[in-house]
């Protein structure tokens, strides 16, 4: 929604390559706490469309590593992103839609782990602000593509490190 702005049922259907008649439960949860808001109408063929917006502008996850509840919480959502990252993989990769090198490449999977600098963890999260704010900011669909991008980033402690490479 934040990518694709001012939008009716159908338009997040067809940008999440989902049928409409599985989000009006989804939408209207959204607007039950606040998430989205009805802002109008669009007229049709058929009958008008609602059109659907978020009523503040980025939203963000407040994460609190010392609140037990909040660390299972926002592990769910991290957990949930991650499924929704593999179904968008596995439907983006495509012959003739997934584009996997070159500047236009819009398909790519990885993970990689290094140490890193309190000024390099600096730079790493400045960039991946920027990213985030170049999918929020960019141009609904005028000449451009949707795509997702979901990535994580966490402290790995040498024990773990030791076990995950082995």
């Amino acid at each position: 929604m934040q990518a694709m702005g001012l939008c009716a049922i159908g338009d997040i259907a067809r940008a999440l390559n989902r049928a409409p008649e599985n989000l009006y439960y989804h939408v209207a949860r959204l607007i039950d706490v606040g998430l989205l808001r009805e802002v109008g109408k669009r007229s049709t063929p058929g009958r008008p469309e609602v059109l659907y917006d978020m009523p503040a502008g980025k939203l963000r996850v407040l994460y609190d590593p010392e609140d037990p509840a909040n660390v299972e919480a926002v592990t769910d959502v991290a957990r949930s992103m991650l499924r929704v990252a593999e179904k968008d993989f596995r439907t983006g990769f495509l012959p003739g839609l997934a584009v996997a090198s070159g500047p236009g490449r819009n398909l790519w999977a990885a993970r990689t782990k290094g140490w890193v600098r309190p000024e390099d963890l600096a730079e790493v999260n400045r960039l991946l602000n920027r990213l985030a704010d170049l999918l929020i900011d960019g141009n609904s669909s005028e000449g451009g593509s949707l795509i997702a991008l979901t990535w994580i980033l966490a402290p790995v402690t040498r024990r773990d490190a030791i076990q995950q490479d082995s």
